[in-house]
């Protein structure tokens, strides 16, 4: 899942300085990190250089440029008539002071480097000044809110391209927000019917709602644009929730016809035909995963299931040690080897399998039900025992009385 970039915390403007911000009404960007840069800090206002070559060496070149200014309106910057950059409403401009109120330094070159200095030092204050501590504080913590939580925006409220509610609902997808996505892609679907991403991402939406008859409905209407193995995949899984394994069947063959190398696919078909009864054609299913991906411990778990069903306990026994060797913390394979034994009889062992299962996975439903029973059917099987021993001894006694042992 792709986050999101967290946004950029916008920094106080920096008025002032030398002579405020030469962009007028375009604040600086404080990065990610806690620093303004120093890119960021140059922005700030124009350069001391700046400053001083607009300032006048001497109260005569203030005089003499006094009557130009106010020819020009008095506010028109030196070199052309063109007006300064227009505010946002409710910004005020950075103050600039006036010729006659800035303090005349005189030309010698130890003069020029003091007055690069003060100036330096002035931007310098002025800047730190404005970039108070608190308001570094609140960009850090904005900037760290915005890195730990995955901020969505909500689907936009009113009536939007198909392909905007689409992002937006795969941001609040990825934001954990599952019901403000799914109505976000309800209203893609509406402003566009035919937009493909809406369809195939609403009918995922209805199928983890529980909504398996739209779910199927959305992906064929999305099959008739674009014929896709994901999408074929996707038919069949809500196909099998509704308990279609025939129709489950086939849309899986149908995606294996695209890729005959993927053994998740052979798995997925192997698990829709044993629904469906056909348990000699789920073990071939299962077999063709195996021998692709010979590792993978579900599928000779699931493999074991369609031999039990046609009562080929031993071969099923060993597929479900195989998943066992595989994965020993693959709790549903020691429960089906569990429900195996107890099926044949074998409950001592089948409650050790069973154990085992529940000591993975504690809350296993199946696997606590199948221990309930086989304790039961051993608590049976021990009575029994008992009262052929009764019965022994009885008979026994009996013979004993009439003096025939």
């Amino acid at each position: 899942m792709e986050d999101m970039p967290p946004p950029r915390a916008t920094a106080p403007s920096l008025a002032g300085g030398c002579c405020g911000d030469r962009r007028r009404g375009v604040p600086p960007v404080l990065e990610e990190g806690a620093h303004a840069s120093a890119s960021a800090l140059e922005h700030a206002g124009p350069s001391c250089e700046d400053t001083l070559a607009r300032s006048p060496s001497s109260a005569g070149r203030a005089a003499r440029e006094a009557p130009a200014r106010a020819a020009h309106g008095g506010g028109a910057p030196r070199g052309g008539g063109a007006s300064p950059p227009s505010h946002e409403a409710g910004a005020s401009p950075p103050s600039h002071p006036s010729p006659a109120s800035r303090t005349s330094l005189p030309s010698h070159p130890r003069a020029r480097g003091i007055r690069h200095g003060a100036c330096r030092a002035r931007h310098g204050a002025s800047a730190m000044s404005a970039m108070s501590a608190t308001a570094l504080l609140a960009a850090l913590l904005v900037g760290w809110a915005c890195a730990v939580v995955d901020v969505a925006p909500p689907c936009p409220a009113e009536a939007d391209r198909a392909d905007g509610l689409v992002d937006a609902s795969r941001q609040l997808l990825k934001a954990r927000r599952d019901a403000e996505a799914a109505a976000c892609l309800e209203k893609a679907y509406a402003a566009s019917p035919s937009y493909l991403p809406a369809l195939v991402e609403s009918a995922s939406a209805a199928a983890r709602g529980g909504d398996h008859a739209l779910a199927v409905q959305r992906y064929k209407l999305a099959l008739k644009q674009e014929i896709a193995p994901a999408t074929l995949n996707n038919l069949a899984i809500a196909h099998q929730a509704m308990d279609h394994h025939e129709e489950a069947v086939a849309a899986y063959r149908r995606a294996l016809r695209f890729d005959e190398d993927d053994p998740s696919a052979y798995y997925n078909l192997g698990t829709a035909l044993e629904k469906a009864g056909e348990y000699k054609l789920a073990v071939r299913a299962y077999k063709s995963a195996i021998d692709l991906e010979p590792e993978e411990a579900k599928y000779y778990s699931n493999m074991g299931g369609s031999l039990a069903a046609m009562n080929r306990t031993e071969t099923a026994e060993r597929s479900y040690k195989w998943a066992i060797k595989l994965s020993p913390k693959f709790a549903d394979a020691y429960y089906n080897l569990g429900n195996l034994l107890l099926g044949t009889g074998k409950v001592e062992l089948a409650i050790d399998r069973l154990e085992a299962a529940l000591k993975l996975q504690p809350t296993h439903e199946k696997a606590i039900k199948k221990l309930a029973d086989a304790k039961q059917e051993l608590e049976n099987k021990v009575a029994a025992f008992k009262v052929e021993v009764d019965q022994a001894i009885d008979k026994a006694q009996k013979m004993m009385n009439r003096g025939e042992i």
